[in-house]
């Protein structure tokens, strides 16, 4: 599944990664109907106005917003958010604690804040930064749909209309590959096949004399 892709300076999110994040609300704790018992004992339940929340901004190195920067937890859940068209995010955690953040866009580097002890509303704002590129090249990520946590090793190939394979790389420890792409300017097929996920192919349109992006959700069989 496409998640979003990079041409010619523009981010665009697909159909499926909206129709995706239209089921990703914030996981909720249903605490109604807790009431102290009769007599002596326990008193009330936690308060119901109780919560924790992850917000802040995500900008590049001209302060602009990243829009789709994709975000993930790593705890005892994990949990996928992106940035809106200002680069802001807001997500509700489960609970108070010590979480491992990751941020990601296509194009940059990516960035991880280890160990952010959040109670209560916490901002964290994180500036991006660009990644060298070579004009010609497809570059992505690869991540787990449910997760966006990324997979590694896994076999990409670039393919062209006759479903012929046209160019290889494979994903590192964050997910992300490479692939050479000095091909006739068209529309060609991100082939990715990892154990455990579906196989899937995503559309992308490529040019020598520009770069390309292309990251990929797997949903697991």
């Amino acid at each position: 599944m496409k998640f979003m892709t990079l041409k010619n300076g523009i981010i665009s999110l697909s159909l499926a990664a909206a129709l995706f994040l239209a089921g990703c609300g914030a996981d909720t704790i249903d605490i109604s109907g807790v009431t102290p018992g009769p007599g002596p004992g326990p008193g009330p339940g936690p308060s119901p106005g109780a919560s924790t929340i992850l917000k802040g901004k995500v900008t590049d190195a001209f302060n602009e917003g990243v829009e789709s920067c994709v975000i993930y937890k790593i705890g005892t859940v994990s949990k996928l958010e992106i940035t809106d068209e200002n680069g802001n995010y807001h997500i509700k955690l489960d609970k108070a604690g010590s979480y491992n953040i990751t941020f990601y866009s296509a194009g940059h580097r990516i960035e991880k804040k280890n160990s952010v002890n959040i109670n209560g509303t916490y901002t964290l704002d994180v500036k991006l930064t660009a990644v060298p590129t070579h004009i010609g090249n497809i570059y992505g990520r690869v991540m787990d749909l449910n997760t966006g946590e990324p997979i590694v090793g896994v076999n990409v190939q670039l393919w062209n209309s006759g479903n012929e394979s046209v160019s290889y790389g494979v994903t590192d420890s964050d997910g992300l590959y490479s692939m050479p792409a000095l091909l006739p300017a068209g529309n060609y097929i991100v082939h990715t096949l990892a154990i455990g996920y579906q196989a899937d192919n995503s559309p992308v349109d490529t040019n020598p004399l520009s770069v390309s992006y292309c990251d990929v959700f797997l949903k697991k069989q």
